[in-house]
């Protein structure tokens, strides 16, 4: 082999330098590549954790808001029990209770002017237990209406079954809740 020159020296270490940034251009852009994979592998595991994460939190305030649900519900239908249970009680007091409106007692011995009054104006003999009194015209101590509680039911169904022989203009109904008055004329 013929002895080598600089030039051929020279240009030998070109090509070696060259094929070297060659390489070393190759591994870098193969190093980013891997790089970039881990980074997006990464970026993908974080993404999917977050998903994941999100998820479990929307199934929990679902669940949350389900149990909400629930929970009105059943204070709802405990509420409705208590009030019909209250209002059956009520009902329940009542179920003896005559209102008579029209006649007018004066304050004095109210129950026993209740018994004679039903007796003389419908012939009905009864027992009161109790009076009560509404709209008092403070003037002349007069009552526009009297609410009795008779002493059992029979009293009362005779008392109801005699009550159109009343005159006219009193009357004696069942005593109502105010409410249920109301819509008793429909």
């Amino acid at each position: 082999m013929p002895p080598k020159t600089d030039a051929d020296l020279e240009k030998k270490m070109l090509n070696a330098i060259k094929e070297l940034g060659t390489k070393f251009d190759e591994k870098m852009t193969r190093m980013e590549e891997n790089i970039q994979q881990k980074f997006e592998k990464h970026v993908k595991n974080i993404k999917d954790e977050l998903e994941r994460q999100w998820k479990a939190k929307e199934e929990e305030c679902e669940q949350e808001r389900q149990n909400w649900k629930n929970e009105r519900e059943n204070l709802l239908d405990r509420v409705m029990k208590l009030e019909w249970d209250r209002e059956k009680g009520e009902r329940e007091k009542r179920k003896l209770n005559i209102v008579i409106k029209g006649e007018e007692f004066t304050e004095e011995n109210i129950k026993e002017k209740v018994e004679e009054y039903l007796k003389d104006s419908i012939n009905t003999d009864v027992k009161v237990e109790k009076t009560f009194t509404i709209n008092n015209n403070n003037r002349e101590k007069r009552y526009k209406m009297t609410i009795a509680k008779l002493e059992n039911w029979q009293m009362k169904k005779q008392v109801m079954m005699n009550k159109a022989n009343l005159k006219r203009g009193i009357y004696i109904d069942d005593d109502l809740k105010r409410k249920r008055e109301k819509y008793s004329d429909i």
